[in-house]
């Protein structure tokens, strides 16, 4: 068989999207959510970027670095469904070496930037400012918040590695599919049949082409 199958989970963070009429205002604690959405996600790029992630704590795991485990979920409690992870937690679990840091965890706010970007998307939305400069200067003219802290939560959501998406690779049994399956699936995603290496991205499986193609193996990213 050359179509091997390995589950994925992916956590993508969600930016709200509220109901046309709602106006932010000073003290708001509810917010009609009516929606939300995503934005662009690419599959190989996040799996890149998760990977690396994780290596780079597995290294201060690895030498002994407890706290980077606390770190590491609060970043994503995603992050658990990782084996090795599990197991350390589990591990440290049994003794009395606490995995987090006294206090309240570092970068947290009352309010999830990724409340901010959809307040902002919201007011350019619903034509209460056309530009962000201008959004910045209506919540502080509207005492929501000050133009620099609406500014900064605004372009952290654009650097956070909390408000992320990540995309773990599950890779338990690996079973395989058969040719007359994954022809299915390449033509219901519209991709060449012929084309080696393609990675099908299904509903928490990933579909990988072993065979080499003419210029050798190859690896490619379908996103539907």
């Amino acid at each position: 068989m050359g179509w091997e199958i390995v589950p994925f989970q992916v956590a993508v963070p969600v930016i709200p999207e509220f109901a046309p009429a709602f106006e932010p205002r000073a003290g708001d604690k509810a917010m009609p959510v009516v929606a939300g959405h995503t934005g662009e996600i690419r599959f190989a790029s996040i799996e890149e970027t998760t990977n690396a992630l994780l290596r780079s704590y597995r290294r201060r795991v690895d030498r002994g670095d407890r706290r980077a485990l606390g770190e590491l979920l609060d970043l994503n409690p995603a992050f658990i469904s990782v084996e090795w992870v599990a197991e350390a937690v589990a591990r440290y679990a049994e003794t009395e070496l606490s995995i987090r840091r006294t206090g309240r965890p570092r970068g947290t706010c009352r309010r999830s930037p990724l409340f901010v970007v959809g307040l902002v998307e919201h007011l350019i939305r619903t034509k209460r400012a056309k530009n962000l400069e201008q959004v910045f200067h209506w919540f502080e003219e509207h005492e929501v918040l000050s133009y620099g802290r609406v500014k900064t939560l605004y372009y952290q959501e654009r650097n956070d590695p909390r408000v992320r998406a990540v995309l773990i690779n599950q890779p338990v049994g690996m079973p395989f599919a058969s040719d007359e399956q994954v022809q299915v699936w390449l033509a219901e995603a519209g991709w060449p049949s012929d084309k080696p290496g393609a990675i099908i991205a299904r509903v928490g499986v990933v579909v990988r082409n072993r065979r080499p193609g003419p210029a050798g193996p190859s690896e490619q990213t379908l996103e539907r």
